[in-house]
């Protein structure tokens, strides 16, 4: 399906044979302003099933068939007025959950109301993984001489604020879709297919005409000559090799030097440390950390932001066999930090280590921010669709929270406490182990702790860490574009 940004109300629903209009119960009490949208009739037949809009906690949605010669059926997505402290008031998610089966076996209009146009990018963002699904479901052939291959569907969008005026999607809000409908449909790409080669092939071609963007690339033994030891070690078993990629973005005159590390672990079988009991389902997304910072990097060069921006995806598959990395190895880190193996499924945290050290002392940026499916303990900690963040900084904390709010990224802050977790990872041979001792002493705070004795020696820096593995795919298991938009406002922030 194709998204369609309209500016105009006269063309909503030419060509559509669905109209789905969605707002908040005191948008849709505002009767005149939407009901001029429906075909004649469909208002009456709605009207008996609407007399009463009741959103319930999550949203509800009233539909009707109409007799009208194009627009067929009639939708009407109702939201609640208010929702909780620790929720966004774009409603990202219900407007995705509801406009889904919406969306599907006819060509549709949307009319979005928002409350407010600062969240306009949040629900259009609800609406961006409707876009270029990923799917391999088989397609039946169509015979005989009349057969004719069914149109691609389109969905029409035209935004507009609860008085009915039309908003105009600002440059980054429309390239944000875009990077939201890439990331998604990268997380649900099979893991044979989208091995490291082929990942970072598709990488280089997405911004190889991109201007103002430099691509670099480090294989398989190149990686141990930049002191990235650990990120080849956690690959190196694998048929592909494991690689890193960098993309640079440097506009003219930049202001602030930022940047964003990935982790792309296209599959992991958790090593010689093997996954069981179907722990190895899903892991196919493993690599959702590094499918947002691409999407946030989308965004940004193509919203003309300000500051100077490196990407950097640690791109490798944690496998198993003869040249496994193996528990009791000694890992030599680019920081300089020696690693004890006490645990191959604990593979993230290497391949960004390494990431984070390499751009931390070859860029120098005053904020550099992570994104990983890192923990399971994030989804018990923070759920399904809040990702934990730790940051060294409170006032970068605060910005991903407000800024969480109004994209419709939720985050929810984990506990920064190096002095109380470096104890987890103590070892007798070297710096430190991979894997904590106590799984009860917040993993995921202990993962992020982790991750920041790579980089503490580097003055000045502000660091975020976003453990995204509950929301960057939930509910039917497919990608979300989860940290898209929240990673590209922190950076365009700086």
């Amino acid at each position: 399906m194709k998204i369609i940004l309209l500016n105009e109300s006269g063309s909503l629903s030419k060509g559509s044979e669905r109209l789905v209009v969605v707002g908040t119960e005191g948008f849709f009490k505002k009767e005149k302003i939407w009901s001029s949208y429906l075909p004649d009739g469909a208002l009456s037949l709605i009207k008996n099933g609407i007399k009463s809009l009741v959103s319930g906690a999550n949203g509800a949605v009233y539909k009707t068939f109409t007799n009208d010669a194009h627009i067929k059926e009639v939708a009407l997505v109702v939201l609640p007025d208010e929702v909780s402290r620790y929720n966004s008031p774009s409603r990202k998610h219900s407007i995705f959950q509801h406009t889904q089966s919406l969306s599907t076996g006819r060509s549709t209009s949307i009319l979005l109301a928002v409350e407010d146009a600062q969240f306009l990018q949040g629900a259009l963002n609800g609406l961006a993984r409707l876009e270029n699904r990923t799917s391999y479901k088989s397609k039946p052939e169509l015979k005989g001489p009349k057969a004719q291959k069914s149109p691609a569907l389109t969905l029409k969008v035209l935004p507009i604020d609860h008085m009915g005026k039309v908003l105009k999607p600002s440059e980054a809000a429309i390239a944000s879709m875009e990077g939201v409908a890439w990331a998604a449909a990268l997380v649900d790409r099979a893991p044979s297919e989208l091995n490291p080669e082929v990942f970072a092939k598709e990488i280089k071609a997405h911004f190889k005409e991109t201007p103002h963007v430099k691509i670099t690339e480090f294989v398989g033994e190149d990686l141990i000559k930049h002191g990235l030891c650990g990120m080849y070690a956690v690959g190196k078993a694998a048929t592909k090799a494991p690689r890193m990629v960098v993309l640079h973005y440097k506009p003219k005159t930049p202001k602030k030097v930022v940047a964003l590390v990935g982790k792309g672990l296209t599959y992991d079988s958790g090593g010689l440390s093997l996954k069981i009991s179907g722990g190895m389902v899903g892991m196919k997304g493993d690599m959702g950390g590094a499918a947002a910072v691409l999407g946030a990097f989308h965004t940004l060069v193509h919203s003309h932001c300000k500051n100077e921006v490196i990407a950097v995806c640690g791109i490798v598959e944690n496998a198993i066999g003869p040249e496994a990395y193996k528990n009791d190895d000694i890992l030599f880190m680019h920081s300089g930090k020696t690693v004890e193996i006490n645990n191959t499924d604990a593979e993230g945290r290497l391949v960004l280590a390494d990431a984070l050290s390499w751009v931390a002392r070859k860029y120098n940026p005053k904020l550099i921010i992570d994104a990983a499916t890192l923990t399971g303990a994030q989804l018990v900690a923070t759920g399904l669709m809040h990702a934990g963040i730790v940051s060294n900084d409170e006032k970068t904390e605060q910005d991903a929270i407000e800024i969480g709010k109004v994209t419709g990224d939720l985050v929810h802050p984990l506990i920064f406490a190096p002095e109380i977790f470096a104890d987890e990872f103590k070892s007798a041979i070297a710096d430190m182990k991979n894997s904590v001792k106590n799984r009860s002493n917040s993993p995921s705070s202990s993962a992020g702790q982790f991750l920041w004795s790579h980089i503490e020696d580097v003055k000045g820096l502000k660091w975020l860490h976003i453990d995204l593995a509950g929301p960057a795919s939930y509910g039917d298991n497919r990608g979300t574009g989860f940290g898209v938009a929240l990673i590209s406002e922190m950076a365009r922030l700086g």
